[in-house]
């Protein structure tokens, strides 16, 4: 081999190294980006999992604080009525509106509560703030700023209305009839039902920001609370 022969030869590899490595790099970089995109959308269907699971039960908590059953609260006779997950999420975003709309009379109710029924809410209410501090723990980073602003105010909603039945038991320890009577425990009383209230509103957002399936339960009979 000349020269010449060997010089071309040696600028063929030149060439082929500076074209061969940037597109292997692009390509093994294409592959990494593809397989995180995938473990991402597997973690999020894991969240959403778990945003769903929380937001439902927070709700159902206080449909058993009112003594509805889920039927009652969702409108339905039956899971034959049901149209399937976006059904069941219309029926959610219906109830919540209602609650909000119907002040006087979903108010009434949760003022209403006998002391078992409160004790039971704070018993629940306080897991459903572990459980979001859970999902902060567990996903903080991958969460979206919207979901991640409600869930604080859904936090927030829940240790305000844990605080002021720690603070005051005396306006949940005792029926109704006997607290309208005092202005001090009708008014911590009026204070955690409208801090429910704003439950309400932002567990209804957080459901309309996150995809996926509503994990609904279908009990065949429901005992409230307030009846035992």
């Amino acid at each position: 081999m000349d020269a010449y022969d060997f010089g071309l030869n040696l600028a063929v590899e030149f060439i082929g190294l500076a074209v061969g490595v940037p597109v292997t790099i692009y390509f093994v970089d294409w592959l990494i980006k593809k397989r995180e995109e995938k473990r991402r959308l597997r973690l999020n269907v894991l969240i959403n999992q778990d945003i769903l699971y929380l937001a439902y039960n927070v709700l159902k908590s206080i449909w058993n604080a009112q003594g509805l059953s889920i039927y009652e609260a969702l409108q339905f006779q039956g899971i034959s009525e049901l149209g399937g997950n976006e059904d069941i999420r219309r029926r959610i975003k219906c109830f919540c509106e209602r609650f909000s709309c119907d002040v006087t009379d979903a108010y009434d109710k949760l003022l209403k509560m006998n002391p078992s029924a409160w004790k039971q809410i704070i018993v629940d209410f306080e897991n459903h703030r572990i459980n979001i501090n859970n999902i902060f723990f567990a996903y903080a980073v991958y969460l979206e700023p919207k979901s991640s602003e409600h869930l604080i105010i859904i936090r927030n909603a829940l240790w305000n209305a844990i605080t002021i039945c720690h603070t005051f038991p005396d306006a949940f320890n005792v029926d109704y009839k006997d607290a309208k009577g005092d202005v001090n425990l009708r008014t911590m009383r009026s204070a955690a039902v409208f801090r429910i209230g704003q439950l309400v509103s932002s567990v209804s957002i957080l459901i309309e920001l996150t995809e996926g399936p509503l994990p609904i339960d279908y009990p065949i009979r429901f005992k409230s609370p307030n009846h035992l």
